[in-house]
């Protein structure tokens, strides 16, 4: 009996989805993970910069003024 493989799939499933439904999926991560995204491919690069809402990380900032 020979053993069979399954062949992996070349194509990016995600990568194919509309540019609304992507900025859907990275509007639940936190704006420093939406942006490390854009590395992912040419494909990806400007799709964060469409994200209706940012979540920063005010911890990392030590006072108001810094923030701005």
């Amino acid at each position: 009996m020979s053993s069979s493989r399954m062949s992996t799939p070349t194509t990016d499933r995600i990568s194919d989805l509309p540019d609304e439904i992507l900025c859907h999926i990275l509007s639940f991560l936190p704006t420093k993970f939406a942006a490390t995204t854009s590395v992912l491919s040419k494909r990806w690069k400007p799709v964060w910069l469409s994200v209706q809402t940012l979540d920063f990380d005010d911890k990392t900032f030590k006072d108001m003024v810094s923030l701005l």
